[in-house]
């Protein structure tokens, strides 16, 4: 391959991080990272084809071939021929091929941000991808082989200590309210119904289990000093509205939610938060807003049309301090 047919593709992580530094942003700016997973070879994906258009160069580089002969069918309507004229490089932070496990993709993306995480710095994850092409696998994973979601709690409670009932709760985008014994044991109550509402999946159960049973790495840091809640909020959004994925209207629906914002910043109206003690308990609670996905039994088209949005905030206090003064990660 002549290098003169090689047309280098900017740094996809420069041109975002371009795209940032160009809005007016209220934040410090941080760098993006971004990375490419294969389709992973899982009994869970089907894969009808081998594909022989995408071929990493390297752990951070991906080359894409020029369409031709039977592969010309499998070119995007909307590309134009000299689109597909040359080969074309897209650089990420890393890739991960087909046969990456689910631990090592976890361990070499995700852990680092659980870890801040822990330590009072928020961060977004976002699975991004064409339908069938691994993303729910990447996320939520089978009974032998969990997802990022499954292994981020896994990791979080084994390292925190959250076994007392809540004092403060999350409110709006980053507000804290406190907790009276009446509202404490409240959410106590609305949480155990929730749970017992559903019963836990044999696979979710067996996942579990699984990270159980998977030698861990414990963090360096130690967290004896303070007190910890951990609260969790599941929604979708399908056909361009919010639905609660654990909470239920009059009808017994899913509860349809509105986008709001104030001077914090943007968030969901009236979305449930549930408090949760134990790696076991997010488990439940994250199986039974899998059961109300719109998605769960319906045909793969609808995928595309839905999104959900799994939250996971971590309130860090003292025993006695003010609202204002408790630490929030999401």
């Amino acid at each position: 391959m002549s290098n003169d047919n090689v047309e280098d593709k900017k740094n996809v992580e420069d041109e975002l991080g371009e795209a940032q530094s160009s809005e007016s942003l209220t934040v410090t700016p941080t760098k993006m990272q971004v990375f490419l997973r294969i389709r992973p070879n899982s009994s869970s994906i089907r894969c009808n084809v081998e594909n022989t258009v995408y071929t990493p160069e390297d752990g951070t580089t991906l080359l894409v071939k020029p369409f031709n002969g039977s592969e010309a069918s499998r070119r995007p309507k909307s590309s134009k021929p000299h689109d597909n004229a040359v080969t074309k490089r897209f650089r990420f932070t890393k890739i991960f091929e087909a046969d990456t496990s689910q631990m090592c993709c976890f361990d070499k993306s995700v852990k680092a941000s659980v870890i801040d995480f822990l330590n009072n710095q928020s961060s977004t994850i976002i699975s991004y991808g064409t339908s069938n092409s691994g993303k729910s696998y990447t996320l939520f994973g089978t009974s032998s082989e969990p997802g990022i979601i499954p292994r981020s709690i896994d990791l979080i409670f084994s390292s925190l200590s959250c076994t007392l009932d809540p004092w403060y709760k999350p409110r709006r985008f980053s507000s804290v309210d406190r907790l009276n014994d009446f509202e404490r044991t409240s959410e106590i109550s609305s949480k155990d119904k929730l749970l017992s509402d559903r019963c836990v999946d044999p696979g979710q159960e067996e996942a579990y289990r699984t990270l159980q049973d998977e030698e861990t790495n414990e963090t360096s840091d130690v967290f004896q000093e303070s007190m910890f809640s951990i609260w969790i909020s599941f929604v979708e959004i399908y056909n361009e509205t919010i639905y609660d994925l654990l909470a239920v209207d009059e009808e017994g629906a899913n509860l349809q939610l509105k986008l709001t914002i104030d001077k914090r910043g943007t968030f969901i109206q009236g979305v449930k938060y549930v408090c949760v003690n134990s790696g076991f308990e997010a488990f439940k609670v994250l199986a039974t807003g899998q059961t109300r996905l719109s998605t769960s039994s319906a045909a793969t088209y609808k995928s595309s049309r839905s999104h959900s949005v799994f939250t996971i905030k971590l309130l860090r206090h003292d025993k006695d301090c003010a609202s204002s003064e408790v630490q929030v990660s999401r």
